[in-house]
């Protein structure tokens, strides 16, 4: 697995999303296209939490034990890892819960500041990565058993995956907007 070849699309993505949040103001990225959808700043947030609490997170954990070595990935998780290298264009639906739900952002510098904490654990993620002899493995919910390549990898894959939900975010804010 090459890690600075997924490490630099990682920070093209991130930097995409550092671009686009130019476009935004925080009313704006706090419109929900309906009371049970997020926002585009609730996406963010997910993005930021996601890559900081749990990709990334799993990686140290891998690197730091041989554990669960002999486990493997579920079939979606060989599909997204083995097969297609992406996320299928799918909607996936998580019910609204308090651990779950991203919180509405308070400010655009909140989201710029976590999409740097992201780039700087990516990075330190990477020195890591490549350091480290240790293959353990921790279970994704979705997937089965991933290592700490296959963390990583994740980590650039939902950046990815959520472009699609932005542009429907995008396209129900341009309707808004058309409608004022």
């Amino acid at each position: 697995m090459n890690y600075q070849k997924i490490y630099n699309k990682a920070i093209r993505f991130i930097e995409h999303w550092e671009k686009e949040l130019e476009r935004y103001n925080l009313e704006t990225l706090l419109k929900k296209p309906a009371p049970e959808s997020w926002s585009l700043g609730q996406v963010y947030n997910h993005l930021i939490q996601s890559a900081l609490d749990f990709h990334l997170r799993q990686i140290e954990i891998c690197a730091a034990t041989d554990e669960n070595r002999s486990k493997r990935k579920n079939s979606r998780g060989i599909v997204v890892f083995h097969i297609l290298h992406d996320v299928p264009p799918i909607k996936i639906h998580v019910p609204p819960s308090e651990t779950y739900t991203p919180k509405q952002p308070s400010s655009i510098q909140e989201l710029a500041d976590g999409l740097q904490q992201v780039r700087a654990e990516m990075k330190k993620s990477l020195a890591l990565l490549e350091s480290n002899p240790k293959k353990g493995k921790t279970a994704h919910p979705g997937f089965g058993f991933l290592n700490a390549g296959e963390w990583f990898m994740l980590a650039e894959l939902h950046f990815k995956h959520h472009l699609r939900q932005k542009e429907r975010i995008d396209n129900f804010l341009k309707g808004a907007d058309d409608a004022n």
